[in-house]
């Protein structure tokens, strides 16, 4: 009896492990999506091409200079050279030399301009550093760097709404909404929130406060990298994806395929034709009001940065008949560089909620959950104000 007794106690304790033990197919999914994630965002994880693309910087004689090495797949790569400095950090958004076909072999990349460029320029990647020379003038020699937005780090004032601090998602939406069904919010071990989340409140006019980080997909093109989109009122749209080094004369399609390089006659003076065309002849690029149709600089950080987007908004005013009076109007700064100013916005963004109303929440677009954030904040202004 004792015996038996023994067996039944061993029995029912296997069925409960049993029970409360994970499937192997969820528990492969599960694993599936941690590997998935640690390739995204951890660059130990991500292979050599992650290790090596980014900015640089140093000199060509006395002169300031900078590179965006930009990693396209299968180890391959496309250089930028920027007399003057980086983007937002001396270079004149004029004169820059673009090279392409660059491959990843024992540990060097070797570039060279076609012959019918004219600029005589050649880059070599290699212990940490570029190094080369243009056609006239000194060569230059460039270190890699990892800039840092003079906003990491912004502590929250304290009449702020803080909504996320890597504590919690407590701030979030728990039920999928309509808006993305697949938005619920997850963090993960290390306290960041992944994109796909809409705020419990709503909000009207606020400075809005968050860094984010792309993940590594080096091949696509700008919005099939890493992409997601803080939906202002779940419906204007400021671009978060990875635009690093796409700026200029660079178009193309989604996947594994080489960029066309157009002249500046045959883009009609408007350079890099991605999105190109008559409706919208101005690029989306990040911390851009999305398909907004302005010109707009490109301060995007490499992937696998910490970065900054810090928004002033404005809702849309209606009359008491809720008839629209006034547009919504938003700036916006990334890593602490504007890329809008007090722009007008006349409807919602094409994946936005439907119409517009005197308030609603803030929605981190999901898509493939490629990007994180952390330090999420807003001061409400014009609280008492009528809508």
């Amino acid at each position: 009896m004792r015996r038996f007794a023994r067996t039944l106690l061993i029995l029912g304790c296997t069925l409960a492990l049993l029970a409360i033990s994970p499937a192997p197919a969820q528990q492969a999914k599960g694993e599936k999506e941690k590997d998935r994630q640690r390739k995204l965002f951890d660059p130990q994880h991500a292979g050599p091409e992650a290790m090596l693309q980014g900015e640089y910087e140093g000199k060509r004689g006395v002169e300031k200079f900078g590179a965006q090495l930009v990693a396209r797949g299968e180890r391959q790569f496309h250089i930028l050279l920027f007399p003057g400095g980086l983007p937002g950090d001396g270079w004149d958004g004029k004169d820059y030399v673009f090279m392409e076909g660059g491959t990843l072999k024992d540990q060097r990349i070797e570039f060279k301009s076609s012959a019918d460029s004219g600029d005589g320029a050649q880059a070599t990647v290699a212990d940490g550093k570029i190094t080369g020379t243009l056609k006239a003038g000194d060569p230059f020699v460039l270190q890699r760097i990892e800039r840092c937005s003079p906003t990491l780090g912004a502590k929250p004032p304290a009449q702020a709404v803080v909504l996320f601090d890597g504590r919690d998602t407590a701030a979030w939406q728990d039920k999928a909404p309509t808006i993305e069904p697949a938005a619920l919010p997850i963090m993960d071990e290390h306290g960041r929130l992944l994109a796909g989340a809409v705020s419990k409140r709503s909000f009207r006019d606020f400075t809005l406060h968050l860094e984010f980080y792309l993940g590594f997909e080096p091949e696509g093109l700008p919005w099939r990298r890493a992409d997601s989109g803080v939906y202002l009122m779940e419906r204007y749209e400021i671009a978060v994806g990875d635009t690093c080094g796409f700026d200029f004369d660079i178009v193309g399609t989604a996947g594994r395929v080489p960029p066309t390089v157009f002249t500046d006659k045959q883009l009609k003076g408007e350079k890099f034709g991605l999105f190109m065309g008559k409706k919208n002849p101005h690029p989306a690029y990040c911390g851009t009001l999305f398909r907004a149709n302005r010109p707009a600089p490109n301060y995007c950080f490499a992937p696998l940065t910490w970065q900054t987007l810090d928004i002033e908004f404005q809702a849309p005013r209606f009359d008491a008949t809720g008839k629209k009076q006034q547009p919504a109007t938003v700036s916006a700064k990334l890593n602490g560089l504007p890329v809008v100013e007090r722009q007008t916005v006349n409807g919602p963004t094409a994946h936005g909620a439907k119409g517009e109303v005197p308030e609603a929440p803030l929605w981190l677009q999901g898509y493939q959950r490629t990007v994180l954030y952390r330090n999420i904040w807003l001061v409400e202004k014009n609280v008492a104000a009528a809508p």
